[in-house]
């Protein structure tokens, strides 16, 4: 999470699957507004640098 640029990023294990709509209701019930979700082939540490 980067508040500053306003990103989360969420890396699932292999396998395993998450609802965007599942993602969407956790980071609002959190007190944050869901603006896009954007899924990408790039890893958490990838997304970090």
């Amino acid at each position: 999470m980067n508040l500053k640029k306003r990103i989360v990023a969420v890396e699932i294990k292999e396998g395993q699957t998450l609802d965007p709509e599942t993602l969407k209701d956790l980071i609002t019930d959190a007190g944050y507004e869901v603006v896009k979700i954007e899924v990408v082939s790039q890893s958490v540490q990838e997304i970090k640098s």
